[in-house]
């Protein structure tokens, strides 16, 4: 888990554990919650790495990720890769990777995103025509709305194939 040094507050502090009550009778899942910084830029997230220890992983013979996700606010689903984590050693402006943003209710539901269609945010860090598929850190879940009470819950997070 992780936030900004703006104010932003994060439960559970390091180190992460997942909580009771997943989605679909799963007994744990990602689960964060606080209070997001007055100032923009803010953040507050979770992130899952595909392998420990770390490192960039083939994910071309994939269509699209899917998970369960549940709670209170707007959040972003983003794919570190090569060029957006740093890392890869490839960017100097880093972070913006190929995402997508979606509402939280408080009922479970299933988001999928295509991997083809993720974009980057507008208007910082390094532009990129594509996710790198072939080299990807993981995935991750965030808000970045200003001054805000987010409720975060991810479960049951897969790869489909084409």
């Amino acid at each position: 888990s992780y936030h900004d040094l703006r104010g932003s507050t994060l439960s559970p502090e390091e180190p992460f554990v997942s909580s009771d009550g997943g989605a679909r009778g799963s007994k744990r899942a990602a689960h964060i919650t606080g209070r997001t910084a007055r100032t923009f830029p803010t953040w507050a997230g979770v992130e899952l790495n595909l392998v420990e220890p770390l490192a960039a992983q083939d994910l071309s013979a994939y269509e699209s990720v899917c998970f369960m996700a549940r709670g209170r606010g707007e959040a972003r689903f983003k794919v570190p890769d090569v060029n957006t984590d740093p890392h890869g050693g490839v960017c100097e402006a880093c972070y913006n990777s190929f995402g997508a943003d979606f509402g939280l209710s408080g009922e479970w539901q299933e988001l999928c995103f295509v991997l083809d269609e993720l974009t980057q945010q507008c208007c910082w860090g390094e532009p990129r025509r594509a996710l790198a598929k072939t080299h990807v850190f993981g995935f991750s879940w965030a808000t970045h709305t200003v001054d805000t009470t987010y409720d975060l819950w991810i479960d049951d997070v897969r790869l489909s194939c084409r």
